[in-house]
């Protein structure tokens, strides 16, 4: 009996034959806006290799620290402590401890002078694209529900379901929403756009930051297939 785990390596493929790198059951942010059957994206070796190259290879994990990094300048002065008290409304002690350490220790800010810190680089995202598709046998409803939960990071979004009932959508409200449908056929091992999905600029940039972070996150071991590829794609199998 079919299930929807069993179209998720014939989404994975369909995507990869036209050149994305696609990651599994992917949370963004934990779990707070949804966790996407299939994210696929486009990687920018050349803001890989920077990151390497700045031994950043811890990855960001709270929208706090997003707002944070983006407030810490780049210039050679840096930010003070004290601007930074004023802009957060935290104690020093608590910045100090619980955020800037964070920062320090992954090496996207340096301390210029004492509680004095400038960022490394400027906030560049990995990815030029991220699409995010949620897999349902049937339930197209539930699947757009979801799926409208990704534009908040994605710039593309997807509900992928059996091709026994993409007949049963109202491809007008996809429309609408501007959530793309997926047909797959799991017999033949096959997927097709019924609607394509249009680019658009995120909801939450400091959201979709974290979703190029837990890209980051599942890349960042085997960087090396990204950067420099492989004549298949290859598929990052570990689970979050």
């Amino acid at each position: 009996m079919v299930q929807e785990h069993d179209m998720i390596p014939i989404i994975e493929k369909f995507f990869q034959t036209m050149g994305y790198f696609t990651f599994t059951e992917v949370a963004v942010g934990g779990a707070g806006h949804g966790i996407a059957d299939v994210v696929a994206v486009k990687i920018n070796p050349d803001k890989v290799k920077q990151r390497i190259l700045n031994n950043q290879f811890t990855s960001i994990k709270s929208e706090v620290l997003v707002e944070l990094l983006k407030f810490i300048s780049e210039e050679e002065n840096g930010t003070s402590i004290t601007k930074l008290e004023s802009k957060f409304s935290y104690s020093r002690a608590y910045l100090k401890r619980e955020l800037i350490n964070k920062l320090l220790e992954g090496n996207y800010v340096v301390e210029v002078n004492k509680n004095v810190y400038k960022k490394i680089n400027h906030i560049v995202p990995l990815a030029s694209e991220v699409i995010a598709i949620e897999a349902k046998m049937e339930s197209w409803i539930a699947a757009t529900q979801q799926a409208r939960r990704y534009q908040t990071y994605a710039n593309k979004v997807y509900v992928a379901l059996l091709c026994d009932f993409v007949h049963r959508v109202d491809q007008e409200r996809l429309k609408k929403n501007n959530v793309g449908l997926i047909s797959v056929d799991v017999k033949s091992f096959r997927a097709s756009f019924l609607w394509k999905s249009r680019f658009r600029k995120p909801i939450n940039r400091n959201v979709n930051f974290l979703a190029h972070e837990s890209i980051w996150e599942r890349m960042r071991f085997n960087v090396n297939d990204y950067l420099f590829g492989e004549d298949e794609l290859t598929n990052e199998h570990n689970r979050v």
